[in-house]
């Protein structure tokens, strides 16, 4: 179904401005400035004339409008965009058209059209232009228009402005920082009720009435300016020419509400009868059309009644030509009339129900049964267009439509009742899911329906397949199966094939589920976008991970994963599937990316549980970035992850993923007890579900946790278990891998022999199916340090063991024809304190020996990239001895460094880390010594807030703080600092716009603390207080900076600084 076809143009078309309309000045120049700002919001409730005063001011400018009356009908996002779209298409250009064919198609992308969208509007609006949305509040309360609708505001071109109109607050997610920014104008109802002068000029002006002040003063004091509420006073006088303005004012209701009724009635009473019939009756309308109202009625001058109430200044607007709407309090009135005779108003909305109907405009057909309580009609139309719409991604309006029935009477249809299990299944609320399948699967059951019965099972099974749990929904599958014929309803059988074989997966049958694949594939050739989803997971679980990215990259191409309206996959979003694959090939970037895809998927598709299962995946991505001993942030942001997706979705089976992360990274920081106590946790709940394949990775992450902290024993018992279930499921990966984990443990015991059996029979699979990457970088159930393999790749490479592909390794990593490596990574910290660590072992002050052994390094590390010449260092290390003393203290220094850095170095053997070529020293650029500096200036060339937030962290101190060799790098230390600088102001800003003041505070404290003389520090604290209403802290904080500057510099705040004080403390 197109959502072209769900598009009604009148709503995206300025109503036509009423007659006998005060033109009030004073709100046109409140209006005007809305040209000085992105947004403007007309807040009040109704009948206080907030469209009359838009209208009134568009009136009067000479520029584009776009227009868009909401309905409430919008509540699905998609069709709110849609809507919003097509509203630029309604001058010259069509600028909406291109967004609007996008988000039109299957593959429909709401992020990619949202930039499509914008960048049309910055293309094609040279001039100033509003966007009017008329009646928001009625789609304000979801998130996902209120979320679009705040990001196209913040991304708008400077000449398009745009014009809310609402019954109540909103709660845009940047409205806090729009305020800040003095980026909103909000008009109140205060501003829009009519004032005493404004009330003698309409009823003088408008409706030709002289007012005495007396009863100005009445009329104001009785209606507190209400528009509506004076529009209703005059209509009551004009139908009612026997009564007194004082009259009408005499009456005794109170509230306005009852005051509108009042007069109300009083104005219908006035009216011809042919006239108030056909008000009454047309009131079930929500948009009145000549064709429709003919129909309605069994008339045929429709036309001609509703050019005549128009044109009578009745509560009636004109959307566009042709089409007209009553105003909601009158038409709620005028419905309020069919109390004495119900059965007429039924077979009003039955009548016109048919209509609709026949011309498929499906919301108001059923809109209209649902009125009249034709349920059975009802459902015939939802078993017809349910399911597309919910493919279409429209759960929220199948969900308020089936719930509009009441519940003893949805029990009647049990189409209806499996179609919310299959909507809160969507939605991810699997127990709810489960209690409606079961419903429908007895009330199918008690109509011995086998096609009913079956729909009713497969979605129970359906559940447990997407929370993993194969047992469960094993059974449950194969019943629903049983019950079709193949030959009736092919599809049917076919889909059901697809899940019996992801399931089969589940279970550790992957040559079960290929095999029920390809009998789908062979019943319904065109269900290989579905199949694909199974295959790729058949790949990752027996190890042909090539082949599962190149397939699901394919599919990419062809057919996008990020579509705004379509059902969640659930665990199967190939871009989740990516992320996991890409971190069990050691491709953290690759892997992040595609995380954060899957994160936007679920939030494009408002599921907690595809959101969950990006959070796992971008916790598994930040495990495989270089795990600097500097910070712990990326294992730190790991574990909140993990924590965030358990918290999302309260599904045992779906934590066993974020559980085994955890285990994984507390495994790989040596802290083997807590790891343990989490998988055992995890491990209990997979067994349960029957997943085999999940245990084998927790086993793996346990055991080489095991070996990090030296409990071989334990490390055996785990590793040998996945091996043995690895051969079971048939995972070639994770057989791979348990293997070099096993020949690595025996290795660190020393049983060399056995080290080389467990190695060539890894090797063996690293040769046949291209997983040489597990000896080469760091890999999500591999290597922590990629250094780490290399004596043990060395001692069997001399050894014969696999030499030919052993020796182009070590060729790739250029260290072919040596026969000693160390075995670690080398982290140097040379901001704040000097610390160097061999892999995670820190190396201790009295490891070094000698002070100058450790300033030798330290040399060596600032000129890093070059050779030194001995006289350097002389000069460096002791400028005052002799020369044969120093070629001495030299020759000392430089063996208690290599000790220092390589203790375990076999006698012989040249140094690693440390070169020396006649009388000249440097890095080894061979050895992988890892720099903080270097990776802070890497951080920052990234150019993103992660990058900033990264770079900030490692900034422990200045370069090379309180040691010699800081005397020589005045330069360096001033860039570095100024870097940092740099750095935390552009945090401080992104902080603050987003309203994460504490962060922004975070910032602040850190770089006082080290530079107390920094004024835009004390400027964003003041800010940040005064946003936060501790005004008290606003001038704490000034008189701070005032009392440094002053007794530490004898130097005054600067004139921005005090004229921002100045500023917030006057504000109130």
């Amino acid at each position: 179904m197109s959502i072209r076809n769900l598009i009604i143009l009148s709503q995206l078309n300025p109503p036509s401005q009423r007659s006998h309309v005060l033109e009030r000045n004073r709100i046109t120049q409140k209006l005007v400035r809305a040209i000085n700002y992105p947004l403007t919001i007309l807040e009040a409730g109704t009948g206080y004339g907030k469209s009359t005063s838009i209208l009134s001011f568009i009136n009067s400018q000479e520029c584009p409008i776009y227009w868009f009356t909401i309905s409430g009908t919008e509540r699905d996002p998609k069709l709110f965009l849609a809507k919003l779209f097509t509203a630029f298409n309604q001058h010259d250009y069509p600028i909406g058209d291109e967004t609007l064919k996008t988000i039109d198609t299957p593959e429909a992308t709401s992020t990619e059209a949202l930039i499509a969208f914008v960048n049309a509007v910055t293309t094609h609006i040279t001039q100033e232009a509003y966007l009017v949305l008329d009646d928001f509040h009625l789609v304000s309360d979801v998130p996902d228009v209120l979320g679009y609708l705040d990001w196209i505001i913040e991304h708008l071109p400077s000449k398009l402005h745009v014009i809310i109109s609402t019954r109540h607050a909103l709660n845009f997610p940047s409205l806090n920082k729009w305020r800040v920014k003095d980026e909103v104008l909000i008009i109140t109802r205060d501003d829009l009720a009519f004032t005493g002068e404004e009330i003698a000029r309409l009823f003088d002006q408008q409706y030709g009435i002289t007012l005495s002040e007396s009863a100005i003063d009445q009329v104001l004091n009785k209606t507190e300016g209400w528009a509506i509420g004076l529009q209703m006073i005059w209509q009551t006088l004009q139908n009612n020419p026997n009564m007194t303005i004082q009259q009408v004012l005499d009456d005794e209701h109170q509230s306005k509400s009852a005051l509108f009724d009042y007069l109300a009635e009083e104005v219908l009473e006035g009216l011809e009868p042919r006239i108030r019939e056909f008000l009454i009756k047309t009131s079930i309308l929500s948009k009145l059309e000549s064709a429709t109202c003919d129909f309605l009625l069994t008339i045929d001058h429709s036309n001609v009644l509703l050019d005549h109430l128009n044109n009578s200044g009745l509560f009636i607007e004109e959307l566009r030509p042709g089409v007209f709407r009553y105003h909601q309090m009158f038409r709620s009135f005028l419905l309020d009339q069919f109390r004495a005779e119900p059965s007429q108003l039924i077979d009003l909305h039955l009548k016109i129900a048919s209509y609709f109907r026949a011309h498929e405009y499906w919301e108001e057909a059923l809109y209209h049964l649902l009125s009249a309580g034709d349920y059975y009609q009802v459902n015939q139309i939802l078993e017809s267009i349910g399911k597309p719409l919910i493919q279409d991604g429209r759960k929220e309006s199948i969900n308020y439509w089936i719930h509009e029935i009441p519940e003893p009477e949805r029990k009647n249809y049990p189409y209806l009742i499996y179609l919310l299990g299959e909507v809160h299944r969507y939605l991810g609320s699997f127990d709810d899911a489960l209690e409606y399948y079961h419903q429908a699967e007895r009330l199918y059951r008690a109509r011995q329906y086998s096609f009913g019965i079956s729909q009713a099972l497969r979605g129970q099974g359906q559940v447990f397949l997407d929370t993993i749990r194969p047992i469960n929904g094993d059974q449950l599958l194969q019943d629903a199966l049983k019950l079709l014929d193949p030959k009736e309803m092919p599809r049917e059988v076919a889909d059901l094939l697809v899940l019996i074989a992801e399931n089969q997966l589940n279970l550790g049958y992957p040559d079960n589920a290929e095999k029920l694949l390809w009998q789908a594939s062979e019943l319904m050739p065109d269900l290989e976008l579905e199949t694909d989803f199974i295959q790729a997971r058949v790949f990752l679980r027996t190890g042909r991970l090539k082949e599962g990215i190149k397939l699901l990259m394919d599919r990419e191409a062809n057919n996008p994963s990020l579509p705004h309206s379509r059902p969640q996959r659930f665990h199967r979003e190939s871009t989740l599937l990516l992320s996991l694959y890409h971190s069990m090939l050691g491709e953290s970037e690759q892997a992040e990316k595609y995380a954060h895809q899957g994160i936007e998927i679920g939030r494009q598709l408002r599921s907690k549980f595809v959101q969950s299962v990006g959070f796992m995946r971008l916790g598994h991505a930040l495990l495989i970035r270089e795990q600097s001993p500097f910070t712990n942030q990326y294992f730190m942001q790991a574990m909140q992850l993990f924590q965030d997706s358990i918290d999302q979705i309260d599904v045992a089976r779906i934590h066993v993923e974020p559980l085994w992360g955890m285990c994984r990274a507390l495994g790989y920081m040596s802290q083997f007890s807590k790891a343990e106590k989490l998988a055992i946790e995890s491990l209990a709940i997979a067994e349960k579900a029957g997943d085999e394949w999940i245990s084998i990775l927790i086993r793996l992450s346990l055991g080489a946790g095991a070996i990090f902290d030296h409990k071989y024993e334990s490390a055996q018992r785990y590793l040998a278990s996945a091996e043995s279930s690895a051969l079971r499921v048939k995972d070639t990966f994770t057989l791979c891998v348990s293997r070099l984990w096993l020949a690595i443990k025996a290795w660190q015991q020393g049983y060399q022999n056995t080290a080389f059996s467990y190695f060539e029979k890894c090797l063996a699979l690293i040769i046949e199916h291209g997983y040489d990457f597990i000896l080469t970088r760091e890999t999500l159930i591999g290597l922590k340090d990629r250094e780490a393999i290399y004596p043990l790749v060395l001692a069997a490479y001399s050894n014969g063991v696999e030499s030919n592909f052993l020796n182009l390794i070590l060729h790739q990593r250029g260290i072919s024809g040596l026969d000693y490596h160390p075995g670690y990574t080398l982290w140097v910290q040379t901001f704040g304190n000097f610390n160097v660590w061999r892999g995670d072992h820190l190396i201790d002050i009295k490891d070094w020996k000698r002070e100058k052994a450790r300033q030798f390094f330290q040399i060596l590390v600032v000129q890093r990239g070059k050779w030194v010449h001995k006289d350097q260092i002389y000069e460096w290390l002791w400028p005052e001895t002799s020369g044969e003393k120093s070629v001495t203290y030299l020759k000392v220094v430089f063996n208690a460094v290599n000790q220092a850095l390589e203790p375990n170095r076999p006698r012989g053997e040249a140094p690693f880390f440390i070169e020396r070529s006649q009388e000249y020293f440097r890095l080894n650029p061979k050895a992988r010594i890892i720099v903080d500096a270097d990776l802070f200036l890497k951080e920052i060339s990234q150019g993103t807030l992660h990058g900033n937030e990264n770079a900030f962290n490692l900034y422990q101190g200045r370069y090379f703080e309180s040691n010699p060799v800081s005397e020589w790098l005045t330069h360096e230390e001033q860039y570095y600092h100024q870097q940092f600088v740099l750095v935390a102001d552009h945090l401080l800003n992104a902080y603050i716009e987003a309203g994460e003041f504490q962060r922004a505070l975070d910032i602040t404290h850190k770089i006082l603390n080290d530079d107390p003389y920094w004024e835009a520090g004390y400027r964003a604290q003041m800010l940040i207080f005064h946003q936060l209403g501790q005004i008290s802290m606003v001038h704490e904080v000034y008189h701070r900076c005032v009392e440094i500057l002053k007794e530490q510099l004898n130097a005054s705040i600067s004139p921005k600084t005090e004229a921002i004080y100045r500023k917030l403390v006057s504000e109130p």
